[in-house]
This record gives C-alpha cells, structure tokens and sequence, in this order.
C-alpha cells in the first residue's frame, strides 16, 4: 500500500489536473456554479429539520447544528462511493492508451468530493459561529477526524472502482446500499436514541463511529472516548489497506474490462 502511495504522489499533478477538470466540467454554464454544493446540504436540512423536529417533535436542543454536523460529511460519503463506482469504466478510453497508475481515477474521484466538502464547510463556518455560544480548542480536533473519513472514504472507492469492472452490477447495489446505511447511521437522530441491545449492530457500521466522533466534538462539546477514536483509526487503516489489495488483485483486468 505505501508504494502504490508513494506511486500516487508522483503523479499528484494529474490527480489536481483531474480534480480541477471535474470541477470546471461539473459547473461550466450554471449560473450558480459552486452555490449548487450548498442547495442540496441545506434542502436536505431543511426537509429533516421540518419531519423529525416539527412533525416527529424529536427532543434535541439546536437540531439545525446537530444535523449539519452530520449532513454535510455524509454528503461527501455518498457521492465519492456512488461516484466511485463508474470511475474506471468513464475513463476506459484513456486507460487503454496512456500508462499510468489506475489509482489516479477514484483519486482523483474523491478529491473532487473533498475539495467540494471544504468549501462547503467554508461556507457554513459563520453559521457555525452563530449557533454555537462558546468554541473550544478541542472543536479544531475534528479536523483530523474530517481528514481520517477522506481516507476511509478513498479506500472503499478504490476496491468498488475496481469491483465494479468485473461486476456492473455493482454500481446499482452500491446506491442502494448507501440509501440503507443512512439510515443506519445517526445523522438525524441521536446515538442514544438507539435501544441498547440493537447499538452494537449500529455500530458495526464504521461511518457510526466518524459521525459520533464528529457529533461529540462539534456538538458534544467533549472528547469522544478512547474506543470510538481508536475505531475511526482502525477503520481507516483497514479500508485503505483492503483497498489498495483489491486494486493491485483486479488491475491487470482493468483495461480489458474497462
């Protein structure tokens, strides 16, 4: 896995080249452009916020924060895993004619989701700075706990990049699955709300342990606890080492598949 990263990082100009592309191609000719990447966050805020607060009545001070706490990271989630799907077969034509490391398509895949999360955060942060009374230097922590889920996040691309070359299929289950796991994961409900006997199957879930890290240090106002950090960080070793092992099993396929 290190050498295919220190492979990577020598063709880090074409992964920004390509990330810059996806940027430009996605928003030529809108009139918004970038402000797109905030209307769905905050249309899909607006709907939770109107059933579980005002309809279901759930009890949670501040629920607007609480849910942008969760919203905007799984937004990055579920498009780069969706996305990732179709990374190789989209590129088929180049993959057959230039030489270079495959990884750089969901790379590149989910740099552009990331760049589009930071600037998304960008633009909330005052908001942030509104519903929250008092910051604290532990809010800084989930920083690295944003950067930890890129990571996540990227080695559950690359394995469904290359899967999805052998199998088609796999694009239509992954966005049914990624519709399922929002459900299973607390983004517009609270972790606690979770009846005891059913939390450890919530919690096999790994997305669970980023969004409960994430809701304890930016709403929580606490540091997570030892377990749910060293989860995040298992997670994520292990997601970009299976991976990085799925890639390099099926690469010599890829062209031909593609």
């Amino acid at each position: 896995m290190i050498d295919r990263l220190a492979q990577l990082w020598k063709f880090r100009g074409l992964v920004g080249n390509l990330t810059r592309v996806e940027l430009l191609v996605k928003y030529r000719g809108s009139v918004l452009g970038l402000l797109w990447s905030l209307l769905n966050p905050l249309l899909m805020m607006f709907i939770y916020l109107v059933a579980f607060k005002y309809i279901m009545r759930l009890e949670l001070e501040n629920y607007t924060f609480y849910l942008l706490v969760g919203l905007l990271p799984w937004g990055f989630f579920a498009t780069s895993v969706t996305g990732s799907t179709m990374a190789l077969i989209n590129n088929g034509t180049l993959l057959k004619k230039v030489q270079l490391p495959r990884e750089v398509f969901p790379v590149s895949g989910v740099a552009f989701h990331t760049v589009q999360l930071a600037l998304t955060l960008v633009a909330f942060l005052p908001f942030t700075l509104a519903w929250k009374d008092e910051l604290h230097w532990f809010h800084l922590l989930s920083i690295p706990v944003l950067l930890l889920f890129v990571a996540f996040t990227l080695g559950a691309c690359m394995a469904l990049s290359a899967l999805t070359t052998l199998y088609r299929d796999l694009e239509h289950f992954t966005e049914i699955a990624v519709a399922a796991t929002f459900w299973f994961t607390p983004i517009v409900y609270n972790f606690e709300m979770i009846p005891e006997n059913l939390r450890p199957v919530f919690l096999a879930n790994p997305v669970t342990l980023f969004m409960n890290c994430l809701h304890d240090i930016l709403y929580w106002d606490r540091l997570p606890g030892l377990l749910t950090v060293l989860g995040v960080c298992v997670w994520t070793l292990v997601s970009l080492w299976v991976g990085s092992l799925i890639f390099r099993r099926i690469e010599p396929q890829i062209a031909e598949r593609v």
